[in-house]
């Protein structure tokens, strides 16, 4: 797309350029006022051809011949980039809204317990709490605010051998999921998503090729701290994201998950 748009803002301004050439042109060799000359231009790259003006002096016939060659071929680069640029911004639109499913998909069925198990394993999660209770009327700036307060946090997380198993259990239970995604080819356009997922198989790997994790030292307990610490950053920053679509396409699905923001102590999607 980006092709696209660059092309069509060479033929615009090829456009321009024609037009703005070809009105002072035909001021000046055929003593047209302004609005005649834009007009006669306009007639003459369009190749409409009213007959209601023509080019008298010899001059304004080369100009009406070089208009006609330069104008045509900029008027139709425009339509014909305009028309894609339209028809690709559709297809991407469409391609969005598939990879948003994808990214509901998996909130709903495994991101939501996921990301709401390890964030009570933040010693500093209290910190952001309140920044993460995310409201009905939040608007651009709020969204990209918190953005940037997780970007600064610390993500400082201590974990139980016993809590460590509960999480084994959960990855288990929900991990051919994480599989099923990873192998739709439309996630090669989300690389975000992508690399929250091959985290979470990660970790989900690393866990369960452990034969008893009640055994661990304490060095391969760090060495899965940051494991688990590089999935949790990135399905925060994705789950508010994901938020901020559904605020600005869906609103009954963001109320549902306002509800069940996996940051509060005890979500619930009941409505008081």
């Amino acid at each position: 797309m980006k092709q696209v748009f660059l092309r069509l803002r060479i033929f615009i301004i090829m456009l321009i350029c024609v037009l703005v050439a070809g009105t002072v042109g035909f001021m000046i060799l055929e003593r047209l006022t302004a609005t005649d000359s834009f007009y006669f231009t306009v007639v003459t790259i369009s190749t409409v051809g009213y007959g209601d003006i023509n080019p008298v002096t010899s001059g304004a016939k080369i100009l009406s011949i070089v208009l006609i060659l330069a104008g045509v071929s900029s008027f139709t680069g425009f339509i014909v980039n305009g028309t894609q640029l339209l028809v690709e911004r559709r297809q991407e639109n469409l391609r969005n809204k598939r990879l948003n499913m994808l990214t509901g998909i998996f909130f709903s069925e495994l991101g939501n317990n996921l990301l709401h198990f390890i964030s009570s394993l933040d010693t500093e999660i209290n910190l952001l709490r309140n920044d993460l209770q995310v409201v009905n009327d939040w608007n651009d700036i709020d969204f990209k605010e918190l953005v940037k307060s997780l970007k600064k946090h610390k993500y400082n997380i201590m974990v139980s051998k016993s809590e460590l198993k509960a999480l084994s259990k959960l990855l288990k239970e929900e991990g051919d999921l994480v599989l099923r995604l990873l192998e739709n080819p439309s996630l090669v356009e989300r690389e975000r998503f992508t690399d929250l997922l091959r985290a979470t198989i990660h970790v989900k790997n690393e866990l369960q090729l452990r034969n008893d994790l009640s055994e661990l030292p304490q060095a391969d307990i760090d060495h899965l701290l940051n494991d688990i610490k590089r999935a949790y950053m990135l399905l925060a920053e994705e789950w508010i994201i994901y938020m901020w679509y559904l605020q600005k396409n869906y609103p009954y699905m963001f109320s549902l998950a306002l509800r069940t923001n996996p940051f509060y102590l005890n979500p619930s999607p009941i409505v008081n």
